[in-house]
Protein backbone atom coordinates (compact mmCIF):
# COMPACT_ATOMS: atom_id res chain seq x y z
CA UNK A 1 0.00 0.00 0.00
CA UNK A 2 1.46 3.17 -0.90
CA UNK A 3 1.20 5.97 1.82
CA UNK A 4 1.60 9.49 1.61
CA UNK A 5 4.67 9.75 2.95
CA UNK A 6 6.37 7.70 0.20
CA UNK A 7 3.65 9.59 -2.27
CA UNK A 8 5.81 13.09 -0.69
CA UNK A 9 8.91 11.39 -1.18
CA UNK A 10 8.56 10.66 -4.91
CA UNK A 11 6.99 13.94 -5.75
CA UNK A 12 10.11 15.65 -3.77
CA UNK A 13 12.74 13.11 -5.90
CA UNK A 14 11.07 14.75 -9.08
CA UNK A 15 11.23 18.35 -8.30
CA UNK A 16 14.91 18.19 -7.22
CA UNK A 17 15.84 16.45 -10.53
CA UNK A 18 13.74 18.96 -12.59
CA UNK A 19 14.38 21.51 -10.40
CA UNK A 20 17.15 23.39 -12.68
CA UNK A 21 14.34 23.09 -15.29
CA UNK A 22 11.45 23.88 -14.82
CA UNK A 23 11.95 26.31 -11.98
CA UNK A 24 15.00 28.42 -11.45
CA UNK A 25 16.42 28.41 -15.42
CA UNK A 26 12.72 29.93 -15.97
CA UNK A 27 13.93 33.55 -17.24
CA UNK A 28 10.49 34.63 -16.72
CA UNK A 29 10.24 33.61 -13.08
CA UNK A 30 11.13 36.44 -10.05
CA UNK A 31 15.36 35.79 -10.21
CA UNK A 32 18.45 37.50 -8.63
CA UNK A 33 20.53 36.66 -11.47
CA UNK A 34 24.35 35.71 -9.78
CA UNK A 35 26.77 35.21 -12.36
CA UNK A 36 29.88 33.41 -12.50
CA UNK A 37 31.52 36.55 -13.16
CA UNK A 38 29.59 38.78 -10.42
CA UNK A 39 27.34 41.22 -10.84
CA UNK A 40 23.52 41.12 -9.76
CA UNK A 41 20.18 41.51 -11.54
CA UNK A 42 16.47 41.44 -10.52
CA UNK A 43 13.31 40.83 -12.25
CA UNK A 44 10.53 40.63 -10.68
CA UNK A 45 6.85 38.43 -11.48
CA UNK A 46 4.14 36.98 -9.33
CA UNK A 47 5.43 33.62 -9.39
CA UNK A 48 8.20 32.44 -6.73
CA UNK A 49 9.83 29.16 -7.81
CA UNK A 50 11.39 28.78 -4.74
CA UNK A 51 8.59 28.91 -2.35
CA UNK A 52 6.54 25.86 -5.26
CA UNK A 53 9.58 23.63 -4.07
CA UNK A 54 9.47 23.81 -0.30
CA UNK A 55 5.70 23.55 -0.43
CA UNK A 56 6.52 20.49 -2.87
CA UNK A 57 8.58 18.82 -0.42
CA UNK A 58 6.21 19.78 2.91
CA UNK A 59 7.94 22.38 4.28
CA UNK A 60 6.86 25.57 4.90
CA UNK A 61 8.28 29.18 3.39
CA UNK A 62 10.07 29.83 6.72
CA UNK A 63 10.03 33.71 7.96
CA UNK A 64 12.33 35.44 9.75
CA UNK A 65 13.94 38.86 11.05
CA UNK A 66 16.25 40.91 8.13
CA UNK A 67 19.59 40.55 9.64
CA UNK A 68 19.09 44.35 8.46
CA UNK A 69 16.98 44.93 11.07
CA UNK A 70 18.79 43.05 14.16
CA UNK A 71 21.01 44.35 16.58
CA UNK A 72 23.43 41.98 14.53
CA UNK A 73 23.68 45.03 11.86
CA UNK A 74 27.19 46.53 12.07
CA UNK A 75 27.94 44.99 14.69
CA UNK A 76 31.35 44.36 14.79
CA UNK A 77 32.23 47.74 14.01
CA UNK A 78 31.37 48.65 17.88
CA UNK A 79 34.93 47.44 18.49
CA UNK A 80 37.18 48.20 16.11
CA UNK A 81 40.98 46.91 16.03
CA UNK A 82 43.29 49.56 17.62
CA UNK A 83 46.49 47.60 16.65
CA UNK A 84 47.91 45.10 14.58
CA UNK A 85 45.55 42.39 16.62
CA UNK A 86 41.75 41.82 16.40
CA UNK A 87 39.41 42.80 19.07
CA UNK A 88 38.31 40.06 21.04
CA UNK A 89 34.59 41.17 21.03
CA UNK A 90 31.90 41.19 20.57
CA UNK A 91 31.12 37.55 19.12
CA UNK A 92 28.42 36.08 17.19
CA UNK A 93 27.79 32.55 17.31
CA UNK A 94 25.73 31.57 14.92
CA UNK A 95 22.71 28.62 15.47
CA UNK A 96 20.14 26.57 13.54
CA UNK A 97 21.89 27.19 10.45
CA UNK A 98 18.94 26.57 8.01
CA UNK A 99 19.86 26.17 4.66
CA UNK A 100 17.70 26.10 1.17
CA UNK A 101 17.69 22.29 0.62
CA UNK A 102 18.11 22.95 -3.18
CA UNK A 103 21.19 24.56 -2.20
CA UNK A 104 22.94 21.90 -0.01
CA UNK A 105 21.40 18.77 -2.23
CA UNK A 106 24.10 19.04 -4.86
CA UNK A 107 21.43 18.52 -7.65
CA UNK A 108 20.64 21.89 -8.22
CA UNK A 109 23.81 23.05 -10.03
CA UNK A 110 24.93 26.47 -10.85
CA UNK A 111 21.57 28.96 -11.44
CA UNK A 112 19.75 31.74 -10.58
CA UNK A 113 18.87 32.92 -7.30
CA UNK A 114 15.26 33.47 -6.69
CA UNK A 115 15.32 36.63 -4.49
CA UNK A 116 13.45 35.12 -1.32
CA UNK A 117 15.84 32.38 -1.16
CA UNK A 118 17.11 32.97 2.21
CA UNK A 119 19.25 31.62 5.40
CA UNK A 120 17.67 31.94 8.27
CA UNK A 121 19.41 31.05 12.47
CA UNK A 122 19.53 32.28 15.27
CA UNK A 123 22.29 33.74 17.04
CA UNK A 124 24.36 34.47 20.92
CA UNK A 125 25.67 37.66 20.85
CA UNK A 126 28.44 38.74 23.53
CA UNK A 127 29.31 42.00 23.96
CA UNK A 128 31.88 40.05 26.94
CA UNK A 129 32.51 36.93 28.18
CA UNK A 130 30.11 37.07 30.93
CA UNK A 131 27.32 39.10 28.83
CA UNK A 132 24.87 37.46 26.12
CA UNK A 133 22.14 38.31 24.20
CA UNK A 134 19.97 35.48 22.21
CA UNK A 135 18.75 37.03 19.05
CA UNK A 136 16.23 34.65 17.14
CA UNK A 137 14.77 34.10 13.90
CA UNK A 138 17.04 36.15 11.59
CA UNK A 139 17.20 35.76 8.01
CA UNK A 140 19.50 36.85 4.98
CA UNK A 141 17.53 36.54 1.85
CA UNK A 142 19.46 36.72 -1.81
CA UNK A 143 17.05 40.29 -2.48
CA UNK A 144 19.36 42.09 0.19
CA UNK A 145 22.51 41.20 -1.20
CA UNK A 146 23.92 44.81 -2.25
CA UNK A 147 27.40 42.31 -3.57
CA UNK A 148 28.46 38.69 -4.95
CA UNK A 149 30.78 36.73 -3.24
CA UNK A 150 34.61 36.99 -3.28
CA UNK A 151 37.19 34.45 -2.68
CA UNK A 152 37.83 35.94 0.77
CA UNK A 153 34.84 34.43 2.01
CA UNK A 154 35.78 30.83 1.04
CA UNK A 155 39.04 31.07 2.87
CA UNK A 156 37.32 32.94 5.50
CA UNK A 157 35.34 30.02 6.63
CA UNK A 158 38.09 27.71 5.99
CA UNK A 159 41.02 28.94 7.95
CA UNK A 160 40.92 27.53 11.75
CA UNK A 161 40.27 30.04 14.79
CA UNK A 162 43.55 31.07 16.18
CA UNK A 163 43.94 31.29 19.69
CA UNK A 164 41.81 29.50 22.83
CA UNK A 165 39.50 27.34 21.40
CA UNK A 166 37.67 24.55 22.54
CA UNK A 167 38.74 22.01 19.86
CA UNK A 168 35.50 20.13 18.64
CA UNK A 169 33.15 20.87 20.97
CA UNK A 170 31.14 23.59 19.16
CA UNK A 171 29.03 25.77 21.81
CA UNK A 172 27.12 29.22 21.61
CA UNK A 173 30.37 30.58 23.44
CA UNK A 174 32.26 32.66 24.64
CA UNK A 175 34.92 30.56 23.51
CA UNK A 176 34.77 29.27 20.00
CA UNK A 177 35.87 26.21 18.40
CA UNK A 178 38.23 25.61 16.56
CA UNK A 179 36.70 25.46 13.11
CA UNK A 180 34.06 27.94 12.21
CA UNK A 181 31.90 25.61 10.60
CA UNK A 182 30.79 22.36 11.68
CA UNK A 183 31.54 19.45 10.09
CA UNK A 184 27.66 18.53 9.07
CA UNK A 185 27.27 16.97 5.75
CA UNK A 186 24.82 19.80 4.25
CA UNK A 187 27.37 22.50 6.17
CA UNK A 188 30.52 21.01 3.30
CA UNK A 189 28.08 20.59 0.69
CA UNK A 190 26.88 23.70 0.48
CA UNK A 191 30.30 25.34 1.59
CA UNK A 192 31.25 23.72 -1.37
CA UNK A 193 28.99 25.26 -3.58
CA UNK A 194 28.62 28.71 -4.94
CA UNK A 195 25.77 29.76 -3.49
CA UNK A 196 27.70 29.58 0.13
CA UNK A 197 30.03 32.41 -1.28
CA UNK A 198 26.94 35.16 -1.51
CA UNK A 199 25.45 34.38 1.45
CA UNK A 200 28.60 34.11 3.62
CA UNK A 201 30.45 36.91 1.88
CA UNK A 202 27.15 39.42 2.60
CA UNK A 203 26.42 38.09 6.03
CA UNK A 204 29.93 39.01 7.34
CA UNK A 205 30.06 42.09 5.41
CA UNK A 206 25.95 43.39 6.96
CA UNK A 207 27.44 42.59 10.53
CA UNK A 208 30.75 45.07 9.94
CA UNK A 209 33.26 42.48 9.10
CA UNK A 210 36.57 43.71 7.37
CA UNK A 211 37.37 41.51 4.49
CA UNK A 212 40.57 43.78 4.22
CA UNK A 213 41.80 43.15 8.17
CA UNK A 214 42.45 39.71 7.96
CA UNK A 215 43.47 39.39 11.79
CA UNK A 216 40.16 39.33 12.61
CA UNK A 217 39.35 35.76 12.99
CA UNK A 218 37.97 35.17 16.30
CA UNK A 219 34.73 36.57 16.39
CA UNK A 220 32.15 35.05 14.54
CA UNK A 221 31.31 31.00 13.82
CA UNK A 222 28.77 28.65 13.03
CA UNK A 223 27.48 26.25 15.52
CA UNK A 224 25.62 24.08 14.02
CA UNK A 225 23.17 23.08 11.05
CA UNK A 226 19.31 22.41 11.55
Amino acid sequence: MITQSVIKFVIATLVYLLLPLLVFADSSASATNVSAEGGSSSSSSKGSGFADFMKAIGRPLPTGTPLLQTKLHNILMSNLATSGEAPEWPKIAIEDLQIPPNQSSGIAGFRKLNPNECIYFNATLWTDETISEKIENVSLCAKDFPRVGTSWSEAWVAAPIPGKNTGQLRTSGPVPPFNKAPSDGRMISWINSRYADYYLANLLIFMGYDPNYTPDTRRVWFVNVK
